[in-house]
């Protein structure tokens, strides 16, 4: 999770893309992230909460609270992430109901 974020402030759409759930990363419009990533400053990752994650999990979750800037207005995106773990890497999947 931290990875990704640090990935979206260091503007990497790449990583973003590489660590979406591969069955998810075909419907990713790469030029949009890249746009998107250009445009938006972050600002701070507050992680809130995230599921115990032993060697043997397949899945996680994290609740976290990221600040921005964007278009010159302040803000806070606030999600609970559902991750996977593939051939010992974790992925993102999507974002699940708050």
């Amino acid at each position: 999770m931290r990875s990704r974020y640090s990935s979206a402030a260091m503007k990497n759409a790449g990583y973003m893309r590489d660590t979406l759930w591969p069955r998810e990363q075909k419907s990713l419009n790469f030029a949009e992230l890249q746009t998107w990533l250009e445009e938006t400053l972050w600002t701070g990752l507050e992680v809130l909460d995230a599921s115990p994650c032993p060697p043997e999990a397949t899945k996680a979750t994290v609740e976290f609270k990221a600040k921005y800037l964007s278009s010159g207005k302040l803000g806070v995106h606030h999600e609970l992430s559902l991750f996977r773990k593939k051939q010992a890497r974790w992925f993102y999947v999507k974002p699940l109901p708050l």
